[in-house]
């Protein structure tokens, strides 16, 4: 019974101050759960994100409600994230808002089901945490409908985009890169199957349009720049790299066991933004995965550090395979 009463006591006190609907003042206030309700005409909507989800970049048309303000012809699909899956009932969402419209400055909407966390704190503890020692997206949790019926309880996460940058970079004028490797193309002649997104140099082009997604560039270049100095030319990444930062980013990974990311086996889940004075720094992704939630598929475990050995020498490890990851292990 003692554990009962504490256990109410708890979640009345987590409960406190908590808003719900149209009355907060911030769409990523954390006591604040949104409302989303979104309107398909296809009652075979699920079918159709299915389709979209593995058949190039389009989106269905929906209307879009959020907190009471209406969105016609809004476009929604599936998040491209690990956590989706064939027919799934609580697949995680992507909406984008009409062109020229926004959401108190937000032009898209980001749902995480928060897949292999029951208690669905995980992701929005760590981006609360993230942000105190770097540029991270803001999240809180939304209520989500699908054609008047409770489609789910969800993590709404900041996109990274025009109105994140702008915030933590002064501007959206620079380069954005996501890196993820594209699963609908096939590998480019000559390119190394197993570099992922892990900055490796490589003088081909087509391999970084493999492992990497452009978002606001068309040039490679200033990506290729930035691989061969670091590998090649470590002593002189502090010009190309906001290293500070970078390093933040490597500890936190390390600390949170955050492996769906550059720290892990993949190499990737991450963004690179190159600002206006020419720098690049390196800002989270998703983080449905962290706190050690990202296994391998091949009977291992992700956690493959680089670190040191008793003496104090820097030991090698599988994960440690490029002269980068050995120069952002030592700082």
């Amino acid at each position: 019974m003692k554990r009962i009463i504490q256990l109410a006591f708890c979640a009345y006190i987590c409960s406190f101050g908590v808003v719900i609907g149209q009355n907060q003042s911030d769409f990523y206030d954390i006591k604040a759960i949104q409302e989303v309700a979104i309107r398909f005409e296809q009652a075979n909507w699920r079918d159709i994100l299915d389709s979209l989800r593995f058949n190039g970049d389009n989106l269905l048309s929906a209307t879009v409600t959020i907190n009471g303000k209406k969105f016609e012809n809004a476009q929604v699909r599936y998040r491209n994230a690990r956590a989706f899956q064939i027919g799934g009932k609580h697949n995680s969402l992507f909406i984008q808002l009409p062109e020229g419209q926004h959401y108190q400055g937000y032009a898209s909407v980001e749902l995480s089901n928060a897949l292999r966390d029951p208690s669905m704190v995980r992701e929005v503890l760590a981006y609360e945490i993230a942000r105190q020692y770097m540029p991270a997206p803001k999240a809180n949790y939304a209520k989500v409908m699908v054609n008047n019926s409770y489609y789910g309880f969800f993590v709404n996460v900041e996109s990274v985009g025009d109105t994140f940058l702008k915030d933590h970079f002064g501007n959206s004028d620079g380069e954005l890169y996501h890196a993820e490797a594209e699963a609908r193309k096939a590998l480019p002649d000559g390119c190394n199957a197993k570099a992922f997104s892990s900055l490796q140099y490589d003088g081909n082009e087509a391999c970084y349009t493999y492992n990497f997604n452009r978002i606001s560039t068309k040039d490679w270049g200033s990506l290729i720049e930035l691989t061969r100095v670091l590998n090649e030319e470590p002593e002189n990444i502090s010009r190309l790299l906001n290293v500070d930062r970078t390093l933040w980013m490597l500890a936190f990974n390390n600390v949170l066991v955050n492996l769906n990311s550059y720290t892990g086996h993949p190499s990737h889940n991450y963004y690179l933004y190159k600002d206006i004075d020419g720098r690049f720094s390196l800002i989270l992704g998703d983080l449905n995965f962290v706190f050690g939630s990202f296994k391998n598929t091949d009977g291992g475990s992700d956690l493959r550090f680089a670190g040191f050995d008793r003496n104090g020498s820097f030991a090698s490890c599988q994960q440690c395979r490029t002269p980068a990851h050995q120069q952002f292990a030592q700082g």
